[in-house]
This record gives structure tokens, sequence and C-alpha cells, in this order.
């Protein structure tokens, strides 16, 4: 494996909030899946958890190097496995592209505070057999 790709990306919290974040909102349906709104309202802080996962599409995007109108940020989709470590998985036009670019797999990060985010995302690429 080698790396295709480098992101990060930093949120401050408070940015997104109840008002954007409520059911039915046009941003949470078309920044966040099903499975990770879901899994949201398992969580003691809903939105301290989109803040992060947010954050963490960001970095995945940057890392993939690709062009904003192939991203819809749901197709981005960020679940805790059973360690609660961010697994990402894609969808969409998004993982299209990634499976041209021979993207393997995307490792991720997510450190929080108080009042900042930070993620950081690293693409990995097959070897090629030259």
């Amino acid at each position: 494996m080698s790396i295709f790709g480098i992101g990060v990306d930093l949120l401050r919290r408070g940015r997104l909030n109840e008002n954007t974040l409520r059911e039915g909102d046009p941003f949470l349906a078309a920044a966040f899946s099903e499975q990770e709104r879901l899994e949201a309202e398992t969580r003691t802080e809903p939105i301290r958890y989109f803040e992060d996962r947010f954050c963490a599409k960001e970095a995945v995007f940057k890392a993939l190097h690709m062009s904003p109108e192939h991203v819809k940020f749901r197709d981005i989709r960020i679940l805790a496995d059973e360690n609660g470590a961010p697994v990402v998985t894609l969808s969409g036009e998004i993982a299209r592209l990634a499976e041209a670019r021979r993207i393997e797999r995307i490792e991720l990060s997510i450190s929080g505070e108080q009042d900042q985010v930070i993620s950081f995302a690293i693409a990995l690429v097959e070897e090629s057999d030259q």
C-alpha cells in the first residue's frame, strides 16, 4: 500500500447546532447517512457526534483529492466499529471515483476537546505491479 492523499480538518464546536441538526432539516439529510443518524441517537451528546463526523468527512474528502461536485457528504459514511474506532465506507459517485483511483481503504482519526474537533484521514492505494 502507498499513500494517495492526506486530509485534515479542524472544526470549531458550535457551528452545528440543534437548529441545523433537527430531524427533517435538509442539511442533516444531505450530510449524514441514515445509519449515522441512527448511531447518533445512541449517543449522550448527538450534536458532538455530528460535529465529529462532519469534520471527519471534510478530512476524508480532502484526502481523496476530489472535486466538490463529485461529493455528497452522506456518501462518506463514518460509523464506529466494535471498539468505537471510526470506519469509513464510501458509496455513490465518490465510491466509483475512489475505486477508479484504486483507493483500497481510508484510515481516519478523530480527536475532540471542549471547543474544537480535529480529524486526520489517509487514503491508501494498491501498489502497482510495475
